[in-house]
This record gives C-alpha cells, structure tokens and sequence, in this order.
C-alpha cells in the first residue's frame, strides 16, 4: 500500500498532470495510448496502483552564518533511517521563529522515487552536490557581495515548481521540457507555485531552475508579488540546478537584476 506524500502536497490534481503527460507521450512516440498506467515505465511507482506520485516541498536543512561564514550546516539527508527526512522536514517546518531561505528546483526525476515511503525533491547527485558545494558558494556569493544575509540561521526548504515527474523516468531531454512546458502554460500550476512558495513566508529565494525556465519562474514570482502587493523584503538570488554543481564553472549563486 503507498502512502500519501510527507507535507506540502501539490494542490495540481493528478488527472491534470497525467493528461498533459499521455498526450505528450503520444506526440513524441507516435502511439494512441489512452490510459497512464498503460506508459510502462519503471520508475513511475507501478507498486501505487500506477497513477503519478507528487513530490512534496521538504526543508532539508538549517545552516547558520555568521560574518559571512557558514559556521552550522545541518542537512537531514540519512536515509538510513526509514522517512527520517521527512520527519525531519516536519519539526523544520515547526521552527516558526527561524526564518525561511528556498532553493527553487523545477521538476522531481527518478531518484525522488526511488523510496516509495521516503519521497522528497533533490535525491541522488542533486542531493550529494547540495551538501558538498552549497556552503561555499554561499560564502563566494556573500563575499562576492552578491547578497547580504540578515538573519544568522535559515530553514532551507527545497521546492519544485511542478512536484509530478515530467521526465516519466526517461532521460530528461526526452519527455520533461515538453510535459512542464504543458502544465506551466496552466494558470493554476502557475498558482500553485507560487501558493507553496509564499506560504513559506521566505526572506532568501535562490532560482535554481535549469535555463530553460529559470526566467519564466522568475517572471512568475514577480508578476504574483506585484498581484498580490506582497511587499516582504525578501532577497532574490539565482544559481545554476545543483545537479550540475559537480562541475567549478557551475557552482555560483549571484543576484537577479
């Protein structure tokens, strides 16, 4: 039996995401498929009665700077312990009087999947390169004066902008920019978004979708604050996907103009 996603479940319904999906699916493969779990692909939870699965927003992690140096970083990355990061995630979330720094991804891929009952954004070299190279750069970024941090510890959660898997599993180039680009033409995925990032209340957002849709999210954070007449001080900042951070030329987090 699966069990429902930790917290911060999409509000995007299931049938939204698996329409978009099976009619790219059909255009790109030349098929007549009508049904989702008629796509038989092996890392789409076929043991959850093969509907698509939403990857929930999850704070990862508290790190504390001080004088521009990061003198605490503490990620909750041990998967060792069956749904510890998702516990953790919950008594992060509860830490009210710490203020919020949010990591923008753009879509879960196949390693978010990989547990069934421990799904969060930003498994595998994602995950790995978050904890090995985020300190630094957000040092190199404060002493580049890229960005003046005022509180001392931040809540860092992660947030996709779509929580479904546009990659169905495969490569990302065959599937994911088609699928996301399909429901990000839809005003309420747009929405949802930006619901779940502002409902985070964050001081520090750090854009970090690959570039394809790094100015479209951005643009879509802007067109809701000035909606909204959200007039919160709130530091915008952008890098590259952390996936690609294993590479010296990729690791740099610098402001948006």
């Amino acid at each position: 039996m699966c069990k429902k996603s930790p917290i911060m479940e999409t509000g995007v319904g299931i049938s939204e995401f698996e329409t978009i999906a099976i009619s790219t699916y059909n255009q790109i493969n030349h098929t007549n498929i009508c049904r989702f779990d008629d796509i038989v692909l092996s890392n789409l939870a076929k043991d959850c009665n093969d509907n698509a699965m939403a990857c929930p927003d999850q704070y990862i992690a508290i790190i504390k700077v001080v004088k521009g140096k990061v003198v605490e970083f503490c990620p909750c990355f041990d998967f060792t312990v069956k749904d510890n990061r998702a516990n953790n995630s919950k008594i992060i979330s509860k830490m009210k009087h710490i203020p919020v720094m949010a990591i923008i991804l753009e879509s879960p891929h196949q390693k978010e999947f990989d547990n069934k009952h421990a799904i969060g954004p930003a498994m595998g070299a994602t995950c790995g390169n978050f904890r090995f190279y985020f300190e630094e750069m957000l040092e190199a970024a404060i002493a580049n004066n890229q960005c003046e941090l005022v509180h001392l510890r931040y809540r860092i959660v992660f947030i996709n902008p779509i929580q479904y898997q546009c990659s169905l599993g495969e490569d990302t180039d065959k599937y994911r920019n088609n699928i996301f680009s399909g429901m990000w033409k839809q005003v309420n995925v747009r929405q949802d978004f930006t619901d779940r990032l502002f409902s985070h209340k964050p001081r520090v957002v750090i854009n970090c979708c690959t570039y394809t849709y790094k100015d479209q999210v951005k643009n879509e954070i802007k067109s809701e604050i000035q909606k909204e007449n959200r007039n919160e001080d709130i530091t915008f900042l952008k890098s590259t996907h952390p996936s690609s951070w294993n590479d010296k030329k990729n690791r740099h987090i610098t402001k948006v103009e």
